[in-house]
């Protein structure tokens, strides 16, 4: 299990880092612009990023848990990273003193790209089981 958790640690920052690059790479192609306060503590903000991808990273490994139904899995594993998420992203003035209407829609979108991903990983893993059953069923159709 220790090793298992070592892979789900791994996982969450190459995604928190890969997060951080791609909005990065969007904001500053898309003529936004990068905001200063991404430059101005870059090393920190790679720190942040890191931790919020280590938040949601680690707490997949609920998905492991069999006894629990895949929206409770879900729901723990949101209801970690989304804090952890919203808890450094204000401390690194990520939303700067923004309207409650804002963190509304910071908090949707957020939901919005937990869903996409989850449900590619769903999709994929769906797909790879749907593979591995027909490989199955056609070779005890041989046997």
């Amino acid at each position: 299990m220790v090793k298992l958790f070592f892979k789900y640690l791994l996982f969450g920052v190459l995604w928190g880092w890969g997060f951080f690059i791609a909005i990065c790479v969007v904001l500053d192609l898309s003529g936004i612009g990068i905001p200063s306060v991404t430059l101005d503590n870059f090393s920190l903000n790679v720190l942040a990023s890191t931790i919020v991808g280590i938040g949601f990273g680690t707490s997949s490994i609920v998905y492991k848990v069999e006894r629990l139904h895949l929206w409770q899995q879900s729901l723990i594993h949101f209801g970690i990273g989304m804090p952890i998420y919203l808890i450094v992203g204000f401390s690194m003035g990520w939303f700067p003193a923004m309207p409650s209407y804002a963190v509304i829609v910071t908090v949707l979108l957020a939901v919005m790209v937990f869903a996409i991903i989850w449900s590619c990983f769903y999709l994929y893993y769906r797909s790879v089981a749907k593979k591995i059953n027909e490989q199955l069923k056609t070779k005890m159709l041989d046997d």
